[in-house]
């Protein structure tokens, strides 16, 4: 089991929701700590209570970075488990909860003291105006990683709101779009005025998509 899950986190590079399926049995986890790790994370990726359990048992150290999965998918269970066990990230916590949209723990991670960029972030991610404007209304002044996570996501009317907004990283924008492939966008920042093409192409040409390029 050892070996499955040494393929699954280290040599295959596979998603990490992988680790979760083949991870039910305590003996996989009698493992490195990098293992160990990608166990939690996976486990907390994809909502399995016992397995994140057993990886924090076993000494798993990634927690903050777990706990931004878990909000990210909305898994209280696993988020409590990990704030108990010394997980502190809240604003990779409420980056995650934006994300997902899930308004428990939204406000939960609020209370904790979160940066509202980091929701700001996320809700550009999710693609949400309502979270995006709850950001703005709660101080969150980071417009321009709001445009390139919009960018990164495909998320046009949003992209346009941060850009109205006042975002000015256009051409971090326009590299974003293009490694993501997503032409309407590239499109958009062209024409408010970014000009770094050569790497912007250098990205389209690397995702081969013939259409940006």
């Amino acid at each position: 089991l050892v070996d499955i899950v040494l393929e699954f986190t280290i040599s295959d590079k596979r998603d990490w929701k992988s680790v979760a399926r083949v991870g039910e049995f305590e003996t996989c986890l009698v493992a490195s700590l990098d293992v160990q790790n990608h166990i939690l994370l996976g486990a907390s990726l994809g909502g399995h209570f016992e397995l994140a359990a057993l990886a924090v048992k076993q000494g798993a150290t990634a927690l903050d970075a777990a706990l931004g999965e878990a909000c990210k998918g909305g898994y209280v269970p696993i988020v409590d488990l990990l704030i108990a066990n010394g997980a502190c990230d809240w604003d990779n916590g409420l980056m995650g909860a934006c994300a997902g949209n899930h308004t428990e723990l939204i406000w939960r991670m609020d209370q904790y003291g979160a940066s509202w960029d980091y929701g700001l972030i996320g809700g550009c991610m999710a693609g949400s105006e309502n979270l995006v404007q709850l950001a703005l209304s709660k101080g969150a002044i980071n417009v321009d990683t709001g445009l390139a996570e919009a960018c990164r996501e495909g998320q046009y009317a949003i992209a346009k709101l941060m850009l109205e907004l006042g975002a000015t990283k256009l051409d971090t924008a326009l590299y974003t779009a293009c490694s993501s492939g997503k032409l309407g966008l590239v499109h958009l920042l062209l024409s408010r005025g970014a000009k770094q093409l050569n790497m912007a192409l250098y990205a389209a040409c690397e995702k081969g998509d013939r259409d940006v390029v």
